[in-house]
């Protein structure tokens, strides 16, 4: 079994890089001009966010 602590760490660092991921797609809503507070705009931006996949195209990515 895992040590306490170790889960404890790995718990905090997800929930923290999760936040950052969050802060940084609403930046990002808010710079494209997004408005959150729109259902249509919203569920738009929510889908496109869903469907992107990978962090880069295939040809050139070296993490795939």
């Amino acid at each position: 079994m895992l040590p306490q602590q170790f889960l404890l760490d790995l718990g905090t660092y997800m929930q923290t890089a999760a936040h950052i991921e969050l802060a940084v797609w609403q930046t990002t809503m808010h710079a494209e001009g997004i408005d959150p507070h729109s259902v249509e705009e919203y569920r738009s931006y929510v889908s496109l966010k869903l469907k992107t996949q990978g962090c880069c195209p295939v040809e050139w990515c070296s993490w795939r």
